[in-house]
C-alpha cells in the first residue's frame, strides 16, 4: 500500500512539472525580448517607421503615407546598416534608384516618378535643314522648351532622410530651352569658300570632277568628327561611273580611272584650311599641279586619303558645285577667323633633257616631244588676319616636287638614193 502511494505521488509531481514548463518558457522568452531579441514586427517598426512623405512641385504639395517592408528591415539590421546605407547597398546590388526605394517603402519610388512625370513638359530640339542645291541653303524649324526633373538626385535626396517619420522635399524643375532661330542662323554662316578652274579639261575629266563633287555636297560634319574623302566618294571604278582621264603615277602623267578627282580633294582641302578646320591626313602629288599653288595640293588614291576634322563647337556643312569651268566649295558653320594661304618656293630643281632616236625623222632633224618642267621645293603657310593685319603665321607643310625632263627626238632615217637621177661617173 505504501509502495502504491509513492508511485502515485511521483505521477503527480511529473504532471505538475509539465504544467510549469509553458510558464517557465514564457518567462524565458519574455526575458530574452527584454534583452534585445525583438520580433519581426518590432524589428520593422524600430528600423523603419511609417513614413509620411511630402514633396512640393510648382507650388503644389503632394503627400502620401507609406508602410515599410519588413524584409527591408531585416536586410538592414542583418547587415548593420542604417536605412540610407541600406539604400546604397541595394544600388550596389544593381537595384535602380527607384527600385531601391520601392524595396524599402513599397510604392515610394513609383509615387515620386509617376507624379513628376505628370508634370513634365517634353520639348523638342530646333532643327537646321541643309539644302545645298537650293537657293535657300538653310531652312530652320524652331523647337519647344523642355521642363523635366533630376530624378536621380530626387531619389538620392529621399534616401538620405530614410528612417525619419516624415520627409519633406522641395523639388526643383530642370528647364532646357530650345535653340532660337537667331542662334541657328549664327552657327550656319559662311566660314570659307575656295574655287579652282578646269575649263580646259577633257570631257572625261570634267565628268569625274562633277561625280566626286556631287557625292560630297550636302555633307554635315559634327564637332570632333573626322571626314574621310575616300569613305565619302568611294572607290573610283568604272562600275561606279568614273572614267579614264590623266592621273599622276610615279612622277608621270598616265591615263587612269578617276582622273581629276584629286582636283576635288585639293579644292576641298584648301577650303577646309581657310575655314579653320584641321587637315589630319593629306598627301602631296609627286609633280606640281596647275590648278593650285605648291604646298596646297591634296592627292588622293586607294592608299592615300584626305581627312578633315571639325574642331569647332558646332556642325559644319559642305556645299560643292562643278559647272564645267569652275569647281567651288563653301563651308558653313559658326564664324571663323580670317585666314589666308601663302605658298613660298624655296628652291627650283632644274629639269634634265633626255634625247631619243627616232627612225621616222630624217637624220639630223630634231623634234621637241616635251619641253620639260622644273621641280621645286616649297612651304605652305597660313596667315591669320585681324583688322587687315597678319597677327600670326603658321607653317603647315614643306614639300618637294619632282622635275619633269624635257624629251627631244633626233632623226636617224637616212636619205634614199635615186639611181636614175644620180650623177654618172
Amino acid at each position: 500500500m505504501g509502495k502504491f502511494r509513492k508511485i502515485r505521488q511521483n505521477h503527480i509531481a511529473i504532471f505538475a512539472l509539465l504544467l510549469l514548463i509553458p510558464i517557465i518558457c514564457g518567462f524565458i522568452f519574455s526575458f530574452s525580448l527584454s534583452n534585445g531579441n525583438i520580433t519581426r514586427a518590432e524589428r520593422k517598426r524600430d528600423f523603419l517607421p511609417k513614413l509620411n512623405f511630402s514633396m512640393a512641385v510648382d507650388g503644389e504639395q503632394l503627400q502620401k503615407e507609406f508602410s515599410p517592408n519588413s524584409n527591408a528591415a531585416v536586410f538592414g539590421q542583418k547587415n548593420s546598416l542604417t536605412p540610407p546605407q541600406a539604400y546604397e547597398k541595394l544600388i550596389k546590388l544593381d537595384f535602380s534608384r527607384k527600385s531601391a526605394l520601392n524595396y524599402i517603402y513599397p510604392g515610394l519610388g513609383d509615387f515620386i516618378l509617376d507624379e513628376l512625370k505628370k508634370r513634365e513638359v517634353l520639348g523638342c530640339a530646333s532643327k537646321v535643314i541643309f539644302n545645298p542645291s537650293s537657293k535657300e541653303v538653310f531652312t530652320y524649324v524652331e523647337g519647344k522648351d523642355e521642363k523635366t526633373f533630376d530624378y536621380d538626385k530626387i531619389f538620392d535626396d529621399t534616401a538620405k532622410q530614410l528612417g525619419a517619420n516624415e520627409i519633406n522635399l522641395q523639388i526643383d524643375c530642370v528647364f532646357k530651352k530650345a535653340e532660337t532661330i537667331e542662334h541657328l542662323k549664327s552657327i550656319t554662316v559662311k566660314r570659307a569658300s575656295f574655287s579652282t578652274r578646269y575649263s580646259s579639261s577633257s570631257t572625261n575629266r570634267k565628268h569625274n570632277i562633277f561625280l566626286a563633287a556631287q557625292k560630297i555636297s550636302g555633307i554635315m560634319i559634327n564637332p570632333g568628327e573626322v571626314f574621310s574623302f575616300n569613305e565619302t566618294v568611294g572607290p573610283r571604278t568604272a562600275e561606279r561611273g568614273f572614267r579614264l582621264a590623266p592621273i599622276i603615277i610615279y612622277g608621270k602623267f598616265e591615263e587612269g580611272i578617276g582622273g581629276g578627282v584629286c582636283q576635288v580633294s585639293t579644292t576641298l582641302y584648301n577650303c577646309a584650311l581657310l575655314a579653320g578646320l584641321e587637315a589630319v591626313s593629306f598627301s602631296r602629288h609627286s609633280l606640281p599641279v596647275g590648278y593650285v599653288e605648291p604646298s596646297f595640293d591634296a592627292m588622293v588614291s586607294s592608299k592615300t586619303d584626305l581627312k578633315i576634322k571639325n574642331t569647332s563647337k558646332y556642325p559644319i556643312y559642305i556645299k560643292m558645285t562643278a559647272d564645267g569651268e569652275k569647281l567651288s566649295v563653301t563651308i558653313y558653320g559658326e564664324k571663323a577667323p580670317t585666314i589666308r594661304r601663302r605658298s613660298v618656293t624655296t628652291e627650283v630643281i632644274p629639269f634634265e633633257t633626255v634625247t631619243e632616236n627616232d627612225p621616222n625623222l630624217k637624220k639630223g632633224e630634231v623634234k621637241v616631244l616635251f619641253k620639260g618642267k622644273n621641280g621645286l621645293k616649297s612651304k605652305g603657310y597660313l596667315d591669320y588676319i585681324v583688322d587687315g593685319k597678319v597677327v600670326k603665321s603658321i607653317l603647315i607643310r614643306t614639300d618637294v616636287y619632282l622635275p619633269q625632263p624635257a624629251r627631244i627626238a633626233i632623226g636617224t632615217m637616212e636619205d634614199e638614193i635615186n639611181l636614175d637621177t644620180a650623177p654618172k661617173q
